[in-house]
């Protein structure tokens, strides 16, 4: 019994000491890099965790922030240099300074105030000062436009600024429907039997 026992313990004593001897895989190397690491600029903060298998980056809530402003700043100054009215569209000036007769300046000039910034033109984005019809339709009553402005609308007519040449053409078509000699279709807001005829309630303010 005693050696049974003793001989246990003898086993159990040189299993262990032969698993005390029994050489052991190397340590995985420590990193070089200290536990936490922070880097700090501005509003960006970075927090670097080392674990046993590398470097682990997580991005602070700066950067995030960041990027939520910048990206959407960025958008609409690309949409707007790709939208940005170019050239005449910009302006009011339809080059009224080069109308010499003072009824035909006083029509131009009532037509360049009349513009409204608009961001649709003919079913497309193109901002831009352009002639609507409201603003026609108060040319024509704050001018008292009449079929003695006929040669004067008809030289605005050729003008090279196409807003002034649309404006008095429309104009020529509200002077023409006013005196029932209008030819327009039924369609037409130039048309009075169109219930949506531009002058259908006349000039009442």
């Amino acid at each position: 019994m005693q050696f049974e026992v003793f001989a246990a313990v003898g086993r159990r004593i040189v299993t262990e000491t032969t698993a005390d001897r029994t050489p052991q895989p190397a340590p995985f190397p420590a990193p070089l890099l200290p536990q936490r690491f922070k880097w700090r600029r501005g509003q960006c903060h970075y927090d670097a965790k080392i674990r046993s298998q590398g470097v682990v980056m997580k991005r602070g809530p700066g950067v995030s922030a960041t990027l939520l402003i910048v990206l959407p700043l960025s958008l609409v100054v690309l949409c707007a240099s790709l939208f940005w009215p170019r050239g005449s569209m910009a302006s009011r000036d339809i080059g009224c300074a080069k109308v010499q007769l003072r009824r035909e300046g006083e029509i131009c000039r009532a037509l360049s105030e009349a513009m409204e910034w608009t961001w649709l033109g003919h079913a497309i984005i193109a901002p831009g000062w352009r002639l609507t019809w409201p603003g026609l339709r108060r040319v024509y009553c704050g001018q008292n436009i009449a079929a003695a402005d006929i040669p004067a609308l008809e030289t605005l007519a050729r003008a090279a600024d196409w807003r002034l040449e649309t404006g008095a053409a429309n104009l020529l078509r509200l002077v023409a429907a006013s005196g029932g000699k209008s030819d327009e279709p039924e369609t037409s807001i130039f048309n009075p039997r169109n219930p949506d005829y531009l002058l259908k309630d006349g000039c009442v303010r």
